[in-house]
């Protein structure tokens, strides 16, 4: 029973609660996919409360609508080369 150290999986918890049933001794690894997919999906919730406490014509509820992929960017894929954004009446960092 204690021959399997380590178990990689998702977040479903009845496949959490069964491998620690099965394997008592393993330690149990999230699988990176899973975590960036439910952090993704947490953002964009909490990114849709947000811009609901603004009327949909206001200049902020269409900033954080049109700019939400800024937000869940990769910051690899992040520029420091500047620009001018007439939304925000200044100089930003990303396209």
């Amino acid at each position: 029973i204690c021959q399997v150290k380590i178990i990689t999986m998702d977040i479903f918890s009845p496949y959490y609660a069964l491998a620690k049933q099965l394997f008592p001794c393993a330690k149990i690894v999230l699988d990176r996919f899973h975590i960036v997919q439910h952090l993704s999906r947490a953002m964009s919730r909490i990114r849709v409360q947000i811009m609901n406490q603004f009327e949909r014509k206001s200049h902020e509820y269409k900033t954080i609508k049109r700019y939400w992929k800024l937000i869940q960017q990769n910051s690899r894929k992040l520029s420091d080369k500047q620009f001018y954004r007439p939304t925000f009446r200044m100089h930003l960092t990303n396209k």
